[in-house]
């Protein structure tokens, strides 16, 4: 799948379909957004702020590889490709993790294809890095509510089996964000569960978001400003591990 961000604000899914493979558009990520606020009691701008998507990122694919032999509650292509996973912000700031999900039809058919989102977590602001900008002043509130994420990265996967009967593995990935100028990091944690499993082969997938303790403690990260997009180097320790690392 293909993930277009236009300039309208409008993320789109798109995927190479049919004998010719002509690119199709198979989803817009905005509607589902749209589908979570309806029925809640918003202002009309605010349930319009949160349709708007600002900055999107590709997780890598979430390969279950602690799953035991003989597992198959995974769709075909799932089990080889791993399951996809998308993170996007819209302009309230909210960090919303999407699990595009499709469903084979009948032969000769096209693909349908859900969206589903697993976790939703709102940014809150954070002290303005400037010293010509009184704190608490009509300005500072003002720079704030003018803040928003422009880059999104996510980090590898390191996924640890679980003793539960219910659940196959425990899977988590930071994600670097620009927020404004600042960086802030977030834990995403992901549990891949096999009950419930139905004729559609769906699955449990609990996923929640969790402010990082460097974004909360660490001092040389608030007074640094931040532009542009981020990127993660994998660097190999002694340990023979992965682990992440950006600049």
């Amino acid at each position: 799948m293909l993930a277009v961000l236009t300039s309208n604000l409008l993320l789109s899914l798109w995927e190479a379909v049919g004998p010719q493979k002509q690119w199709t558009r198979i989803a817009i990520v905005n509607h589902a957004l749209r589908s979570q606020s309806e029925g809640s009691e918003q202002a009309e701008g605010i349930s319009f702020r949160k349709d708007n998507i600002r900055s999107f990122n590709w997780c890598e694919p979430l390969k279950a590889s602690t799953l035991p032999a003989g597992s198959s509650f995974l769709p075909a292509y799932e089990s080889r490709w791993g399951i996809p996973l998308l993170t996007v912000v819209n302009e309230l700031n909210e960090v919303i993790l999407i699990r595009p999900r499709r469903s084979e039809l009948s032969e000769g058919s096209l693909c349908s294809h859900q969206l589903h989102v697993l976790a939703v977590h709102p940014l809150e602001s954070q002290e303005l890095n400037n010293s010509h900008i009184c704190s608490g002043s009509l300005l500072e509130n003002a720079f704030k509510e003018k803040q928003r994420v422009s880059s999104v990265s996510c980090g590898p996967w390191l996924v640890s089996p679980l003793a539960s009967p219910k659940n196959s593995g425990c899977a988590v990935a930071m994600l670097a964000l620009v927020y404004g100028t600042q960086l802030r990091l977030l834990n995403i944690q992901v549990t891949i569960g096999n009950s419930n499993v139905d004729e559609l082969q769906s699955y449990a997938l609990p996923a929640a978001f969790k402010e990082h303790h460097w974004s909360l403690s660490s001092e040389k990260l608030a007074f640094h400003n931040i532009t542009g997009p981020l990127q993660w180097l994998h660097d190999v320790c002694f340990s023979l591990r992965t682990v992440p690392s950006f600049y």
